[in-house]
């Protein structure tokens, strides 16, 4: 949920569309994590100033505030897995994760 809201703050006036398309997640499931957002007060919907089928999501006063507070944590788990890795290292890691996840999505796409 703190993700979806992280991606509101990082563009804001997105459509829950926009999130469906940005995370590949389906309308429904945006649909529910928007609601539980604005049921928060962590989110605001506004009318989309050129689709009046369709509103901006823009973050409260508290939203930027729980975004921000997930952020540090999100660092600081960071800085705790790999802060003693070298740039070398984490170059090396990165590319091993990207051939792993490339192998395991041609393995997905051929059980669909």
């Amino acid at each position: 949920m703190l993700r979806m809201l992280q991606l509101c703050q990082h563009q804001p006036g997105i459509t829950q569309q926009g999130l469906a398309l940005l995370t590949g997640r389906d309308k429904g499931q945006v649909a529910q994590l928007v609601k539980e957002l604005l049921d928060e007060g962590l989110l605001l919907r506004e009318d989309h100033p050129d689709d009046r089928r369709s509103h901006r999501l823009l973050p409260t006063v508290a939203g930027l505030a729980a975004v921000e507070r997930f952020e540090t944590a999100d660092a600081g788990v960071a800085e705790l897995i790999f802060g003693d890795l070298s740039a070398a290292e984490l170059t090396a890691l990165t590319e091993q994760l990207t051939r792993l996840k490339d192998r395991l999505d041609e393995r997905l796409t051929r059980i669909d």
